[in-house]
Formats: structure tokens, sequence, C-alpha cells
């Protein structure tokens, strides 16, 4: 850990290098309390960004979140609905067969009394 400091610091050095064009940044007659205060104003800007886009973030993730909770009580009511819909049919179905085998049965008895009624009227001519 402490190598990667002093790497991210020495390549600091390299850019202020650059930019001055000496390496000695003690003799080159800057302002150091004021460029640390500018310096330490622009870190304020930047970390304030940071923070706000962490929070957007954070909300945007809060929200996608939310809709997948939502999506998986959606999906959990539904599968309710499914089952409930899966026992009406059901139902539904047992019903027609009781009332076609009541038909049937009811039928059966009453065509041997149509018979017999049929045999005691007389025949109109």
């Amino acid at each position: 850990m402490n190598n990667k400091i002093l790497k991210l610091i020495e390549e600091r050095l390299l850019v202020g290098e650059k930019k001055y064009g000496n390496e000695n940044v003690i003799s080159n007659g800057r302002d150091f309390v004021q460029e640390a205060l500018e310096e330490s104003l622009d870190l304020a800007v930047y970390i304030s960004a940071k923070l706000i886009e962490i929070k957007e973030k954070e909300k945007e993730m809060g929200r996608a979140l939310d809709m997948e909770r939502k999506q998986d009580e959606f999906e959990m009511r539904l599968k309710k609905v499914e089952d409930a819909v899966m026992k009406i049919d059901s139902m539904i179905s047992t019903t027609v067969q009781h009332i076609d085998l009541h038909e049937s049965t009811k039928e059966v008895i009453e065509t041997p009394k149509k018979a017999k009624k049929a045999k005691k009227e007389p025949a109109s001519a």
C-alpha cells in the first residue's frame, strides 16, 4: 500500500517537473501557501462532486432494487392468481363432469319410466 502511495507522489512530481520545467519545487519562488489553499479548494470541489455522484448512483441502485423487489412481488402475486385460476378451472371441470353424470343417470332412470308410461297410454288415432 505504501509503495502505491509513493508511486502516486512520484508520478505527481513528474507532472510538476514537466509543467514547471524543474524538479526542485522548493527553490522556484512560488507561493506554496496560496497554491495549497487553491488546491485544497479544488479538492473540496472534486470530493463534493464525487460525493454527489456516489449519492446519485446509490439512489439509482435503490430505485433499481425497489423495482426488482416490486417485480418479485408482482411475480408472486401473478403465480397466486394463476394457481387460483387453475383450481377454479379444475372445480368447473369437476362440476361439469358431475352434471353430465347426473344427466346420464337421469336419462337411464327416466327412460324405462317413459317406456312404461307410453305402454299404458292408448295410442291416439
